[in-house]
């Protein structure tokens, strides 16, 4: 039966998160005709619930030394100058911070020293700042990378578009479509609309994070799985603790490491790092939340109770598959090529998301599925820089303005005219500077569709201060509905089910 196809494009690829977007770009911006199919929201899964570290990895760099490890140097070697590419690259969604160790006594003190002095000779002319230590205060300090991750995901493929990149979220894979046992195509659902799609494509990727295995059995059915999961939770408290430094535990009572950094003026703790039968939605656990708050009370001598946390979230690393913990595993991606020619990508982090995206693009290539063409993802710009005088004729409040400059970049000015036009300056919570031309912005240009897109992956609001995001929600909704003409009835329900998710997800 001959397929009746909707779309046609050279680059066609399922999940729309780190390592969806990141293709998206490459290819788009090599110049083959491109698409993207999300099934929910853009980085709501594990992309928007990463430890916010752009890093070469610290406790990868110790196992290569001690082990004499040359795989995991590599791995770390790599990442260094992804993490100077990422930096560079998005200004204003990612800055370098302070990292401090505290040695309990001299040994530990030389052997950090010592570890960390290696990372920065081996990142050379991509170091951040140097390493030093204090005797005085007993603590070794080095420099890494922190990052808004959702905002980062609707930035590149936003700049993906600007290559004429189409996006879909809410637009589930149904079937494959196949031509002599070769794929040539996908039936996609796309759900705002209750109608499907034939999408035919030279090149398909299946960039699905937690859902790669299932993705894959929806090729071939006998699959073996590739991947494994990891479970890692946060909880999020006021910002009183760190002055705009990080801190690092580089090992627990069980070999863990703990992060503790200022993030989105709060202060974010973790990751616990556990194998567990994986949920659609994973939520931090009691038992996680008392354990990052132990380690927190230990730190700082307070004695904060789960009442403290604010907000906390969970996700989940996909790693490579293998007999072994989780903590001890490469996180190395692998790009596996089907039989019928489907591209699954499976592994990676955040730090090394273009690289992903470039060798993804590679091995297509190799395989004849796209021609040859050169790449520029290296100079490519996520955002754009702007002086904050050039915007002072739409607003004077200084605040708001660096505000939006540090969410928005450039795009800043598109916020403001239209904060101007829809007279939408209003505040949207007390304790906030979002403002009522965000929500509009987000929902004519970021792809949001609902309540929780807007306060959990648009602005950070869900999972910083959970209760704040509930307060918020009927003021957001009354602003969708007027936008995409929902009735009461709709109102009411999309009301309830984002005070729902917020409070189940956070």
């Amino acid at each position: 039966m001959k397929v009746t196809f909707d779309k046609e494009c050279e680059v066609l690829i399922i999940g729309g998160g780190a390592i969806g977007s990141a293709i998206a770009l490459e290819a788009s911006s090599r110049g083959y005709k491109t698409i993207l199919f999300e099934q929910n929201d853009f980085a709501s899964g594990a992309s928007s619930k990463s430890s916010k570290l752009i890093h070469g990895g610290v406790r990868y760099l110790e196992k290569a030394i001690l082990n004499l490890d040359k795989a995991q140097y590599n791995l770390v070697k790599e990442a260094l100058k992804e993490r100077s590419l990422f930096l560079n690259n998005s200004m204003h969604l990612s800055k370098k911070v302070k990292f401090t160790i505290s040695c309990k006594n001299y040994f530990e003190l030389i052997y950090y020293y010592l570890g960390l002095k290696t990372y920065e000779f081996i990142a050379y002319k991509n170091s951040l700042c140097k390493t030093t230590f204090s005797l005085n205060k007993m603590q070794v300090s080095y420099c890494d990378g922190i990052f808004n991750d959702s905002k980062m995901v609707i930035n590149i493929l936003k700049k993906a578009e600007e290559f004429n990149c189409q996006v879909y979220n809410y637009s589930k894979l149904f079937a494959f479509i196949y031509k002599e046992e070769k794929l040539i195509g996908a039936k996609i659902f796309l759900k705002e609309e209750n109608r499907y799609i034939n999408v035919k494509a030279n090149a398909i990727f299946n960039a699905t994070g937690q859902e790669i295995d299932e993705i894959r059995k929806c090729d071939n059915k006998n699959s073996l799985n590739i991947a494994t999961f990891s479970k890692g939770s946060h909880i999020v408290l006021k910002d009183d603790y760190l002055k705009n430094e990080a801190i690092l535990i580089p090992k627990t009572s069980d070999n863990r490491v703990i992060f503790i950094i200022p993030w989105q003026n709060y202060t974010l703790v973790g990751t616990t790092e556990i194998q567990e039968d994986k949920q659609q939605n994973p939520m931090a656990s009691k038992e996680e939340k008392e354990y990052l708050l132990n380690y927190f009370n230990s730190y700082f001598n307070t004695k904060l109770t789960q009442k403290d946390i604010l907000s906390s979230f969970s996700g989940y690393r996909t790693l490579i598959k293998e007999e072994k913990q989780s903590q001890n595993i490469i996180r190395e991606q692998i790009i596996e090529v089907s039989k019928t020619n489907l591209i699954s990508i499976a592994g990676g982090k955040w730090t090394t998301f273009r690289k992903i995206g470039y060798e993804a693009i590679q091995v297509a290539i190799k395989n004849s599925f796209l021609q040859n063409s050169s790449s520029i993802s290296k100079e490519l710009k996520i955002t754009q820089k702007i002086d904050i005088r050039s915007l002072k004729n739409l607003t004077k409040d200084e605040e708001l303005l660096k505000y939006l400059i540090q969410e928005y970049a450039s795009k800043a000015i598109e916020v403001l005219i239209l904060a101007k036009e829809e007279q939408a300056f209003e505040k949207v919570h007390k304790d906030f500077l979002i403002i009522k031309a965000q929500i509009l912005y987000a929902i004519k240009n970021e792809y949001a569709k609902t309540i929780v897109d807007f306060l959990a992956r648009r602005v950070r609001v869900a999972f910083v201060d959970k209760n704040k995001a509930i307060q918020m929600v009927e003021y957001v909704g009354k602003v969708f509905a007027k936008e995409l003409l929902w009735d009461k009835e709709k109102l009411k329900i999309n009301i309830a089910l984002a005070k729902k998710e917020i409070n189940e997800l956070f």
